[in-house]
C-alpha cells in the first residue's frame, strides 16, 4: 500500500533503520490488531516504510 502522492507520512529511514511518525505507530499498531478483530487473517510478515507498507497477509478459508 502507497501513501496519496507518495508522501512520507509514516516516518524517515535514519542511519539504516525505520523511524516511526506518528501516523507510522498508529499504522505499525492496527496491522498488529488486525487478527484481533479477524479471525481467519494472518499477518506473516509486514513493515512500515516512510510512504508505503510491505504486508504478507495469509487468509484462513477454514474458519468459520
Amino acid at each position: 500500500m502507497v501513501t496519496k502522492d507518495r508522501e512520507c507520512v509514516f516516518g524517515d529511514v535514519v542511519d539504516g533503520k525505520m523511524v516511526l511518525s506518528g501516523m507510522g505507530v498508529f499504522v505499525n499498531n492496527e496491522i498488529q490488531n488486525i487478527p484481533k478483530f479477524r479471525d481467519n487473517i494472518i499477518i506473516d510478515e509486514y513493515i512500515v516504510m516512510p510512504n508505503h507498507v510491505h504486508m504478507i497477509v495469509g487468509i484462513d478459508n477454514d474458519q468459520h
